[in-house]
């Protein structure tokens, strides 16, 4: 029985080392393939070593043969952790201070199985007495069992906190991993728990490879298995919004890199466990007072939308909450540019007829409240449709935008400029008396006609005629643009490029009737 189970260890050792062959040429194509290919590699030198130290007369070849299984166990523990890590989402590729600091046992291992035969501190005794080949073991192995136990452990430990931390659809493959992994372990705590001085079969490096065999097929062969689990920290690394885990007292719990960046711009060299708003810069903290959500501008111009979720039990009670905050400032950018050209006119860049619409309601409504004047001027370009006919409308448009350019440099912060339609362009003057708004209409005119506008076609001489009204008392938006409509009306009568205006408008006494407009001369 014992040389029937040997020879199947060693079998079992033989297809180890040809597996792990096999997977080390896979470790560009899978990060789990490196560490299954140790584990092989560990877990076929111990169960080889083991047999040969079983199936051996000779006693020299059997002490050789159990010493020579320690660098197989050491390779198979570090491996199994290097395994869990990589499934549990730690880096692929472990850094120098990480494989520093698991080489500092295997390098004593060495050196203590070379100088055994001095002190004894791995095995206490070794070799044949009575007949029968016995050892017992030393601290050293002891020390050595237990430092593998923790590694282990570690292992198992990071298994589990990827169970809690992964997301749903990837935890069956840490579940499989987890009990494929307890496996050995408990056949190892059988084997090493035998009476001292006997011989027993152990069973361990077997039971590593079965389980390391099972974890290379689901990898290898199990589609759904193949990639190394997503966790929430992944998800978290990956989003671009600073993410912010709080408990019930507003302490920072957890925290993902872009969160990170913008805490510690307010200087705070470490942020977990401190308050959060001592930790969040001030202008955000004090636009977030009393709010869960809101909009906030930074001093730097980064405009940052800020969500704040709690999280609550069934009963009601705060198990803390969590901080999105994201950058969109671009996206308030290209609002902000879809919002204007919304109201712009295309040509000329004037503000256009809804605008100036609205603009005008407003303006109506606030010197009528205000009891201050109001003025407009209604503008057209004289005989625009000679110029198109002529030069056709590339250069029509030429002669719209140098107007349009030549009001909006005229007017104050307050005025508006707007492009009615066609050639027509509207002058909005708040706190203007209709005289003050014919006499700067009258400047316009008189530059206008003045100037040669540069086009393709050469240079052109136009002019434009111009319409004045005030508001009155109780006249609308409407009867205020239609009213400067039909004094540009009697501009163009008189003869063009000339600004006309009512009396009445001047006295702004009351409002005018239709045929005082048509009179003006």
């Amino acid at each position: 029985m014992t040389h029937t189970i040997e020879l199947i260890s060693i079998a079992t050792a033989v297809i180890a080392l040809g597996t792990g062959l096999v997977q080390l040429r896979r470790r560009k194509e899978s990060d789990l393939a490196a560490p299954l290919a140790m584990v092989m590699f560990g877990g076929g030198i111990w169960a080889a070593t083991h047999s040969v130290a079983v199936l051996a007369d000779v006693e020299v070849v059997k002490v050789v043969a159990t010493y020579l299984r320690f660098p197989g166990v050491v390779a198979l523990v570090v491996a199994g952790l290097w395994y869990c890590a990589v499934l549990a989402g730690q880096r692929a590729v472990p850094t120098r201070r990480v494989v520093g600091l698991l080489s500092i046992q295997p390098a004593l291992m060495v050196v203590a199985v070379l100088t055994d035969g001095l002190h004894r501190q791995i095995f206490s005794r070794i070799g044949y007495a009575d007949g029968m080949f016995v050892i017992d073991y030393g601290i050293g192995f002891w020390v050595h069992t237990a430092y593998s136990y923790s590694i282990l452990a570690l292992g198992l430990l990071l298994l589990v906190r990827g169970l809690w931390y992964s997301v749903a659809g990837h935890r069956k493959v840490l579940v499989l991993a987890l009990l494929s992994m307890l496996v050995p372990i408990f056949g190892n705590a059988i084997s090493i728990s035998r009476p001292e001085g006997t011989e027993a079969f152990d069973l361990t490096p077997v039971l590593f490879l079965v389980t390391a065999g099972f974890w290379s097929w689901i990898e290898r062969y199990r589609t759904e298995y193949r990639s190394v689990p997503v966790s929430t920290n992944d998800v978290l690394t990956a989003l671009g919004d600073a993410v912010t885990v709080l408990d019930a007292r507003g302490r920072i719990l957890q925290v993902n890199p872009a969160a990170l960046a913008l805490l510690t711009r307010s200087g705070a060299p470490r942020v977990i466990g401190l308050p959060w708003q001592d930790v969040v810069p001030h202008d955000i903290a004090r636009a977030l007072d009393g709010v869960d959500r809101r909009t906030v501008t930074t001093p730097t111009g980064e405009v940052l939308d800020i969500r704040i979720t709690r999280l609550a039990v069934d009963s009601g009670r705060s198990r803390g909450s969590v901080v999105v905050i994201r950058d969109v400032t671009e996206l308030e950018q290209l609002r902000a540019e879809l919002a204007e050209l919304a109201i712009r006119d295309a040509l000329t860049g004037l503000y256009n007829r809804r605008h100036l619409e609205a603009g005008l309601r407003r303006a109506v409504d606030e010197a009528a409240d205000a009891g201050e004047p109001l003025a407009v001027v209604l503008l057209d370009i004289d005989r625009f449709k000679l110029v198109n006919d002529t030069y056709g409308h590339a250069v029509g448009d030429e002669v719209l935008i140098d107007v349009a350019h030549g009001l909006q440099r005229a007017v104050r912060p307050q005025d508006v400029v707007a492009r009615l339609g066609g050639e027509e362009f509207v002058v909005l003057l708040p706190r203007t008396s209709a005289e003050m708004a014919r006499n700067r209409a009258e400047r316009w005119r008189t530059t206008c006609a003045t100037r040669q506008v540069r086009t393709q076609a050469g240079e052109l001489q136009v002019t434009v005629s111009a319409g004045v009204a005030e508001l009155w008392p109780g006249a609308t938006a409407a009867e205020l643009l239609d009213h400067a409509d039909r004094a540009l009306y009697a501009a163009k009568a008189g003869g063009r490029n000339r600004v006309e205006m009512p009396e009445q408008s001047v006295a702004g006494a009351q409002a005018p009737d239709a045929g005082s407009v048509a009179q003006v001369p």
